[in-house]
């Protein structure tokens, strides 16, 4: 481009400044859009966000918006949303269509001023015809490029608003960082040490945990119960660091579980959330996620059978190859539980965290159940949260936590069930109401 410019000087410099005037003035509007544009570009960029958020909620959840009948009022939701979008992707292409309306508009006013000053000039003789001709073609070689930045002028900051948003999660850093002890899964006993540990949410008003003080012997089996919001699923996260401990500290066969290498830590552990997650994988494959190496069909066999499935999954379609859909949507929700504890089984993990996942299995299937994990479970250390008391009642000792997540008591079950206190009173609640439902 300066090499253009400097032969259009030579050729007539009046003509060349007069070009010159337009293209700064195209810099110049350039400029000031530039902000307009970034600004339209993330409105536009947090609408489809949006767009996508309530899309996605809508289809997971699609069998609670049926349930409740809102079809009706989810479609107007996502249709006011796409409006907004709508309207933000106008004002963006407002913008950048003001972008190129100046650009062509100043491309044709050069060219009108170079068509009537050089034709003028040409018809006197103080131009040569062939220069007019080159002029016109530099014009044009410098002016396309001109365009070319009026395009990437528009899309720039959409660009940027977008590397912006990736940038942010980009930089984010995880405040639980890996310690430097390694750790053997062979070596692992399972002995778990609560000293004092403590936790608050942020912006919580009211701490999660406060002063829990517990000793778990490795291959012993711990429950803990409480009513809801006591901590219970917050307790069981920070065996394997979901959360860190914000005073005291959980030791694992005495070591400070922040000072273990994280993922020796968590290679340990099997992990059975609240939130029973399948992946849209056949059925086999969502067992064998659990495992570092490959399982042979016997092993899923085997696992299948210790989390009581081998007959349901025998009536499946196509067996243990038949695929669950999206968060195994095609399962039941005691299904999805019991391919969780399976899934957690196939790791053969020394410490086994289940989360109230028994919650949708009927008492009989969870009485055999039990009875597979205690067999299994021999030499694990075994966590186990439930607000079913028949649970945990053959646990080792049992832990019982206060809504304001501090320890109430500890023991066994019939030692609990000796002293008043919210487990008997659960307890006897509870037994009421099996007699109830089975009074044979």
């Amino acid at each position: 481009m300066p090499i253009s410019i400097g032969i259009l000087m030579t050729l007539n410099s009046t003509l060349a400044l007069t070009m010159l005037l337009p293209m700064a003035s195209v810099a110049l509007v350039m400029k000031l859009l530039t902000p307009r544009l970034h600004r339209h570009s993330l409105t536009v960029q947090e609408s489809l966000g949006e767009i996508s958020h309530r899309a996605q909620e809508n289809f997971s959840g699609i069998r609670v918006v049926k349930g409740y009948d809102r079809e009706d009022q989810q479609a107007g939701l996502f249709s006011s949303t796409s409006q907004d979008n709508r309207d933000n992707q106008v004002r963006l292409g407002d913008a950048r269509g003001l972008t190129h309306a100046y650009i062509h508009t100043a491309f044709g006013a050069t060219f009108a001023v170079i068509l009537l000053l050089g034709g003028l000039a040409a018809i006197d003789r103080s131009l040569p015809l062939g220069d007019l001709f080159k002029f016109i073609d530099l014009t044009l070689k410098i002016f396309w490029p001109l365009i070319a930045m009026g395009w990437i002028a528009g899309m720039y900051p959409r660009a940027v608003v977008s590397a912006e948003r990736v940038q942010e999660l980009l930089d984010r850093s995880s405040a639980i960082q890996s310690g430097s002890v390694r750790v053997k899964d062979e070596e692992v006993e399972g002995e778990l040490s609560f000293e004092g540990l403590g936790f608050t949410y942020p912006e919580a008003k009211r701490c999660a945990l406060q002063g829990i003080d517990l000793h778990v012997p490795g291959g012993s089996t711990l429950g803990v119960v409480g009513p809801t919001g006591a901590g219970k699923t917050t307790l069981l996260e920070m065996v394997g660091r979901l959360h860190d401990a914000q005073s005291g500290r959980l030791r694992l066969d005495g070591t400070d579980v922040r000072e273990l290498n994280l993922d020796d830590l968590r290679r340990t552990l099997g992990y059975v959330p609240q939130d029973s997650f399948l992946f849209s994988e056949p059925f086999h494959e969502n067992i064998r996620f659990g495992a570092d190496e490959d399982l042979s069909d016997e092993r899923v066999e085997e696992l299948l059978l210790q989390s009581v499935l081998t007959e349901e999954v025998a009536a499946f379609p196509d067996g243990v190859q038949t695929l669950v859909g999206e968060r195994g949507v095609t399962l039941s929700g005691g299904q999805r539980q019991r391919a969780c504890i399976a899934r957690a089984l196939a790791r053969d993990p020394r410490v086994l965290i289940l989360d109230d996942c028994l919650s949708a299995v009927d008492s009989e299937t969870e009485k055999t159940l039990i009875d597979h994990l205690q067999r299994e479970g021999r030499g694990r250390t075994v966590l186990i949260a439930a607000h079913r008391l028949s649970t945990v009642a053959r646990a080792d000792q049992i832990l019982v936590l206060t809504g304001a997540g501090a320890v109430e008591a500890l023991g066994t079950h019939s030692e609990l069930l000796s002293q008043a206190g919210w487990y008997r009173d659960t307890w006897n609640q509870q037994q009421l109401l099996q007699n109830l439902e089975d009074p044979a």
